[in-house]
């Protein structure tokens, strides 16, 4: 049988507008391939339109599994834990893993490698887990994970209407703000504590 892989990776970790996501995509030796033959690499390195391309090519080669987790999950969690994403990224990811039973899951990692691979690991009931710093340039797997989750986050964040980057230091994004104001369901309120430009 085949020796299958997972790739995890996250997209949206520190913006104040819309959800993080976190997708996973998995395939054997010969998904890998095929990946590495369309092109993938780290989402930020791509455009738009070529992210596009490659999440519809993506999906259709390989099994994919997503989380889109709202502002308001993230609220609730930075709230609980004094801003600290790690454990519930950890959680996510260790679901998502769960769910398509690889032979090994690689995630980018948070962190310690060591210690954020075996919190991982422990979540998805021992699947065997490998966690690098950087993952999204190395394994192709977690580059077509990155691609699939900003596709996902960017499609997301369209549907607001809003075409900055959503983070706190982006000048689109404080403009937008100042116009909605922190109410919408989109926005991340914890953020407004956190950060300099909301004081």
């Amino acid at each position: 049988m085949s020796r299958v892989v997972a790739g995890v990776d996250e997209a949206g970790r520190g913006p104040v507008i819309g959800p993080m996501v976190i997708a996973a995509v998995a395939g054997d030796e010969g998904v890998r391939e095929g990946l590495l033959k369309m092109g993938v690499k780290d989402s930020k390195k791509l455009s738009p339109k070529k992210r596009v391309e490659l999440a519809v090519k993506i999906a259709s080669l390989t099994l994919v599994e997503a989380f889109v987790v709202p502002p308001g999950v993230i609220d609730s969690h930075v709230k609980a834990t004094g801003g600290n994403l790690n454990e519930l990224e950890a959680l996510l990811m260790a679901e998502l893993i769960t769910t398509l039973k690889p032979n090994e899951a690689v995630v980018d990692a948070l962190g310690s490698e060591t210690k954020f691979a075996r919190r991982v690991s422990e979540y998805a009931g021992g699947i065997a887990v490998r966690a690098t710093h950087d993952a999204d340039s190395s394994c192709p797997f977690v580059s077509a994970a990155s691609i699939v989750a900003k596709v996902i986050r960017d499609n997301a964040v369209s549907a607001v209407l809003f075409s900055g980057s959503g983070y706190p230091s982006d000048r689109k994004t404080i403009e937008f703000l100042s116009r909605v104001g922190m109410n919408p369901s989109f926005v991340r309120k914890s953020w407004k504590l956190n950060t300099p430009a909301f004081r």
